[in-house]
């Protein structure tokens, strides 16, 4: 949309600082033009109105332009050095966008008030205003996320209707281990570890208790359980979030500082390790973590600085004051919680913590629910059909747990079946089985159970893989010969019903050549086809064919006979008698006497006729008499 692309001030990916951090902003068989109607022409249908629309591509267009925000160090005398934005055009065309003052933005984004009474300016370093941006515009574009969510979710819903069941998708990251990590990486892989633990509860948990529950004793089950890392990263007080957010909160507190307490604090940890020079980068400011996936050394370089609420409340009460009605919507005012002025104001939640109070929220979820797990694996890295990289493919099994789950599933037995379904399924192998006691004992006696690899528990027989297949190969034994009886039956019964319908079409050929009747043998012949080789080989079938020709050509010099007969044409009584006489063998009819008879007679019409047009021409008297005495 050019007009749009020119209102919003819109550039190359490449230009905006957000959208160019990974140095792709292109992929082949993508358009971005394409995908933006369809997102448009889906936003319509979900009843975004224009309005709205137009304010979500405006909030989006100004989380871009934000990022290419710059900030210079300002100096100020007699105190640490400040900042101030060194491109202000870049800034008022964002603001606008989003509805605010250009200059009071500026000015919440380089200072922030202290004190409640009497308000002290306190200048933001280039560092702290550049996080000060960062985090206005991650928590805004939080908000709109969220706005959109639960907007469609609105709109898909039906109206008025209790949701008493849902169907949920979770697509979270993957674990993530690069050469350095940081908050980012810790919090990452803190959930994958709840949803991991999550995934041993439902499978590996759910397994024990399948078993307990049917009386089955499975020795040597026991699983890689990571409900110690969990301990390790999110218990109270000791627990690496809660360190991270004591660390905060503490006089001088420091990313070394952190360092130390967490390696001191866990230094007899299984699942806490401290690294050595070689095992990492920068391996003083490192700590490891023992993931199910392997372990992980993170880099607490400014741990403190993110694990912190940055947004200070001068910049949401810039951006309350929006003239764009979804902006301000999502900084609505505070609600006075009773305490007045001296009332103790409730800190603020860290990202750590409200990062764990989410997952939190999600896992009681999750847990309310009844999961299908699908695990998504990269054959490479490089977005190629037809490359398969082993070891890589080994590390997404590893991480994803699949490894244990077919370790335990081998340990134990992945094949179960109910009692009236084991039943009906192998009974085939001995029908003679009354009952599923009989017929297991039965399987024992003929070596196609083998102790150990089954199990018959209260409703369900449980069997191992190898020897599942012991069954379904007896099963399908059984059935062969089982099939083999069913199928000599059924073509034997099909064969005796076939003979009968051929014996009949050869008794009504017999009769049609004995009654000598055109239309029933025709009918007779073209029912000849369901015989073997459509009955060609056989000579009563071969008979019929030629008398059928030969009724047709009697009947077709019948009707030639007659109608030279009523046509009283000499030529035509000539050449109807001539094709009667050609018909080998013989063909007798009194039609060609009566031909003859009339032929005759026309021609002795005819000479009386010339000889009466003679006489009359000569006027000879005798000639003449004698001529009409012939015609008396």
């Amino acid at each position: 949309d050019p007009e749009m692309t020119a209102e919003l001030k819109l550039q190359a990916p490449d230009l905006f600082t957000f959208t160019s951090q990974s140095g792709v902003t292109h992929v082949d068989g993508i358009s971005d033009d394409k995908d933006f109607e369809e997102m448009r022409n889906s936003l319509s249908i979900l009843h975004f109105t224009e309005q709205m629309q137009h304010e979500v591509f405006r909030i989006v267009a100004g989380v871009l332009h934000f990022g290419n925000v710059k900030f210079r160090v300002q100096k100020i005398d007699n105190a640490e050095d400040g900042a101030a934005v060194s491109n202000p055009e870049v800034l008022a065309h964002a603001a606008g966008l989003w509805g605010v003052d250009a200059a009071e933005l500026e000015k919440v984004l380089t200072y922030k008030s202290m004190g409640s009474r009497e308000v002290i300016l306190m200048a933001y370093s280039q560092t702290q205003a550049q996080d000060a941006r960062d985090a206005m515009v991650k928590q805004v574009y939080s908000d709109l996320f969220q706005f959109l969510v639960d907007k469609i979710n609105i709109e898909l819903s039906i109206g008025g209707a209790q949701r008493h069941s849902f169907i949920g998708v979770l697509d979270i990251f993957g674990f993530e281990h690069f050469e350095v990590n940081s908050f980012e990486q810790l919090c990452i892989n803190y959930c994958n570890e709840k949803l991991q633990f999550h995934f041993n509860e439902h499978i590996f948990r759910m397994e024990q208790n399948l078993y307990k529950e049917e009386g089955i004793i499975i020795p040597g089950t026991a699983f890689v359980d990571n409900q110690p890392t969990l301990d390790l990263l999110e218990l109270k007080t000791t627990g690496v979030f809660s360190m991270i957010d004591e660390e905060i909160n503490v006089p001088r507190g420091s990313d070394e500082g952190l360092l130390q307490k967490i390696l001191t604090k866990h230094a007899k940890h299984p699942n806490c390790v401290r690294p050595k020079p070689r095992e990492c980068k920068d391996a003083l400011k490192n700590f490891g973590i023992s993931h199910y996936a392997g372990i992980v050394f993170y880099n607490v370089t400014n741990f403190l600085e993110k694990n912190k609420d940055q947004l200070h409340s001068d910049i949401t009460a810039v951006l309350a004051k929006s003239n764009v009605p979804l902006v301000s919507n999502f900084f609505p005012p505070e609600v006075d919680d009773g305490q007045g002025k001296g009332g103790k104001k409730s800190a603020k939640k860290t990202l750590g913590s409200q990062f764990k109070s989410q997952l939190n929220d999600l896992v009681a979820t999750l847990n309310s629910t009844f999961p299908h797990f699908v695990r998504c694996m990269k054959s490479n890295d490089n977005k190629k059909g037809g490359q398969f990289t082993s070891s890589r493919m080994q590390d997404q099994l590893r991480y994803a747990g699949l490894v244990e789950v077919c370790r335990i599933r081998k340990l134990g037995f992945p094949v179960r079946r109910p009692f009236d379904e084991f039943f009906k399924r192998y009974r085939c192998v001995n029908l003679l089985s009354p009952n599923l006691d009989h017929l297991l004992q039965f399987l024992q006696e003929k070596g196609v159970l083998i102790a150990g690899e089954w199990a018959k528990g209260h409703s369900k027989v449980f069997c191992r893989t190898e020897q599942s297949g012991n069954l379904e190969y007896a099963r399908e034994t059984s059935l062969t010969k089982v099939v083999t009886i069913v199928q000599k039956n059924t073509r034997r019964m099909i064969a005796r019903r076939k003979f009968k319908t051929w014996k009949k079409i050869l008794i009504n050929v017999a009769e049609a050549i004995k009654n000598r009747e055109e239309e029933p043998l025709a009918k007779i012949i073209d029912l000849a086809f369901e015989l073997p080789s459509g009955g060609g080989h056989l000579q009563i079938i071969k008979d019929a064919k030629l008398l059928l020709a030969r009724l047709r050509e009697e009947k077709r010099v019948t009707q030639l006979l007659e109608k030279a007969i009523e046509l009283r044409n000499i030529d035509s009584l000539k050449s109807a008698i001539a094709v009667h006489a050609a018909v080998q063998p013989p063909f007798h009819t009194p039609l060609a006497a009566k031909a003859q008879q009339v032929l005759e007679r026309l021609e002795a019409e005819l000479a009386i006729k010339v000889a009466l047009i003679a006489a009359i021409a000569a006027r000879n008297k005798v000639q003449l008499k004698e001529t009409i005495d012939k015609c008396i």
